[in-house]
């Protein structure tokens, strides 16, 4: 038999080889629970994740307004630029146009000077007293008139007498209206005044030549009765002023 060991003795009774423990073959790993600090942990960065995927979503749509507002921009420089091309075609077209009737305009206006040129020249050359010693008259830039002489000198405004001007205006004056479809009523006052026999026999026998109504005011010493028979056939209808001293006003009474 055997023996049982003490209590309480120092003695370890030994077993048999075939009594010893021996660990399990098979092993199992050992998995801790989750600690409460690793949830908050994960919890937190969630939220940051979540906290930067806003703030990246809002700064993509502010991005893409901004991009909207730039695309707007584009499309109104872009139309801005076509209004630009069209306005500035037009304006091209339009100094085209400009310079073209600049063109015409000079050209019938050289025409038309010549026209007015020769139409002076033609009553000046009947009205004056100097037909030996005048050449003609010329039509400056500013349309301006001056008298030539035969020897191609320019006789000073000064240098002419008051019925010499008085003709030379009458010559302009007459030449336009020769020259223009369309001739306008010329009014005289007192053409006679400053000239003498020989201006005013010419003055006489160019006025029936006008294409215009003439409207003749003029004084007995201006017009002298023995003038009158020389527009005779030439006047549609004649009229005086007759002076009533004692009423103190004039009458205009007409003759023939």
């Amino acid at each position: 038999g055997l023996s049982a060991p003490s209590i309480g003795s120092n003695t370890v009774a030994a077993l048999p080889p075939a009594m010893t423990a021996k660990p399990p073959t098979s092993s199992l790993s050992y998995i801790s629970p989750p600690s409460p600090f690793g949830r908050t942990k994960c919890r937190v960065s969630l939220e940051y994740a979540n906290t930067r995927i806003d703030e990246k979503e809002k700064r993509l749509r502010e991005v893409g307004e901004k991009i909207e507002r730039k695309n707007r921009e584009v499309n109104q420089l872009v139309l801005g630029n076509k209004e630009l091309t069209a306005l500035t075609q037009t304006l091209n077209l339009a100094m085209q146009s400009e310079k073209a009737v600049a063109a015409l305009v000079d050209t019938l206006l050289d025409e038309r000077r010549k026209t007015i040129v020769e139409n002076i020249n033609r009553v000046f050359r009947n009205v004056t007293n100097k037909p030996q010693e005048y050449d003609r008259v010329d039509l400056m830039d500013d349309w301006g008139v001056c008298v030539v002489t035969k020897n191609d000198t320019i006789v000073p405004d000064d240098a002419l007498s008051a019925g010499e001007k008085e003709v030379l205006a009458f010559s302009f004056i007459a030449g336009l209206n020769l020259s223009t479809d369309r001739a306008a009523p010329l009014l005289m006052d007192t053409p006679f005044g400053h000239l003498d026999n020989r201006h005013r026999r010419g003055l006489l026998e160019a006025l029936p030549t006008l294409p215009n109504q003439v409207i003749l005011l003029a004084t007995d010493r201006d017009l002298p009765d023995d003038d009158i028979p020389r527009l005779q056939s030439h006047l549609h209808r004649h009229f005086e002023l007759i002076r009533d001293q004692q009423a103190e006003k004039s009458n205009i009474q007409e003759v023939g």
